[in-house]
């Protein structure tokens, strides 16, 4: 059985074409275009093109299998919403980026710890149970087949394994590459040398003034 292509698709979703259309013939760019935009350039997004998905998530183990997690908000108005929005990148454009990342930290010596559930594809940092990540997924976005209330929507279909990006190298992208989020990233509401080091493995042992107790913007008080 022949599959249609979802540009095809697309087409008779919007009572372009015929549903017994069988020649799929090229689409104008405006009628592939989503309206997600590249968080990189601010281009619009086009249905079926290669993309990147930058998710914020955390590794757990369920049933003693390693899942990764979304990491959402857990309390508020807005309870299971992500704290840190999903992000589309062209896939250029998250070539620019990755290489930018690459050339930060080429030279930096990897945090390594016992622990360690996987590591880093950037520094080659450790990342252990229940720490925050980036996982950047190559994929590209569909018409979905539910358009509630007439209106076209979108989902993105995943097509290879995420790239594993660590809270430290989230931190490089967001405050020297990209400014991508406008909360800041960290694990425990450390400051950025205390991410770099994972002081909380050895919070115990940590002398920085930013844990200390009474202390505000990381001077002790």
């Amino acid at each position: 059985m022949e599959v249609r292509s979802m540009s095809l698709m697309f087409q008779q979703n919007l009572g372009l074409v015929p549903e017994d259309e069988e020649e799929e013939e090229a689409l104008p760019n405006d009628w592939t275009r989503s309206k997600e935009r590249c968080v990189a350039c601010d281009d619009h997004l086009h249905f079926t093109e290669e993309i990147v998905l930058l998710k914020v998530m955390y590794p757990a183990i369920e049933g003693g299998n390693e899942v990764l997690k979304n990491f959402v908000v857990e309390d508020g108005e807005n309870p299971g919403d992500f704290y840190y929005t999903p992000l589309f990148f062209e896939f250029e454009c998250w070539e620019q980026t990755a290489e930018s990342l690459r050339e930060m930290v080429e030279n930096a010596p990897p945090v390594r710890d016992k622990h360690e559930l996987m590591r880093c594809d950037f520094c080659d940092c450790s990342i252990c149970e229940n720490e925050i990540l980036g996982c950047a997924y190559i994929g590209e976005l569909h018409v979905s087949n539910k358009l509630p209330n007439g209106e076209v929507t979108t989902k993105f279909v995943s097509i290879a394994n995420p790239y594993h990006v660590c809270v430290g190298c989230l931190v490089l992208l967001n405050d020297q590459e990209l400014d991508l989020w406008d909360e800041d990233i960290n694990q425990t509401g450390e400051c950025q040398e205390c991410t770099h080091i994972r002081c909380w493995r050895y919070d115990a042992t940590c002398s920085c003034p930013c844990h200390a107790e009474g202390s505000e913007d990381g001077e002790e008080g």
